[in-house]
């Protein structure tokens, strides 16, 4: 189940100023994402995602995707009561995976949950999995996240060694 979600055919995309709520699926690799950004200049602006939700075994839920090519910017968005209940479920505020240049910044991120996941790292704030200069700043993320699972670990923000990535002036409490 994706919210909005914005092709490679767009050149410019803007998303902005929306609420999106209440998304939940509960089938087999339910995966729910907010809002999916994959055009090559991406503008995400000042909506609210929350209350999204997954039940089904090895589901995803992510408040914002971008895969975008040339330039992402993410900020004013705020993104809460994201959840999987499954034990291979896993919830994410934001995951970045691709693009060139990339702004994160003045996002609200937090009451992110996956109670029965048994893994090392199934809650996420912030996942920047991909691109080549990913600048973070000005964000406020929070989680409290517990899980009954043997395995259980959580990050505020997750960063792989691919792009050169600038953290400043955020606020990380996990």
């Amino acid at each position: 189940i994706t919210g909005i979600s914005v092709g490679s055919s767009a050149t410019v995309s803007s998303v902005l100023s929306n609420t999106l709520t209440n998304l939940t699926s509960t089938g087999t690799g339910g995966t729910v994402v907010g809002i999916v950004l994959g055009s090559p200049t991406s503008h995400c602006f000042s909506n609210t995602i929350g209350t999204l939700a997954s039940s089904g075994a090895a589901s995803v839920v992510t408040g914002i995707s971008c895969s975008a090519g040339t330039l992402s910017n993410i900020y004013k968005n705020k993104i809460y009561d994201l959840s999987s209940s499954a034990a291979g479920g896993s919830v994410v505020g934001t995951s970045l995976s691709a693009g060139t240049t990339s702004n994160i910044y003045n996002n609200i991120i937090g009451d992110l949950r996956a109670p029965a996941a048994n893994a090392a790292n199934p809650v996420i704030g912030l996942n920047v999995t991909g691109g080549t200069t990913v600048g973070v700043f000005y964000n406020s993320i929070y989680l409290n996240a517990s899980s009954s699972g043997a395995l259980f670990g959580s990050s505020a923000i997750s960063a792989s060694t691919t792009p050169t990535l600038t953290l400043r002036n955020n606020l990380f409490h996990n």
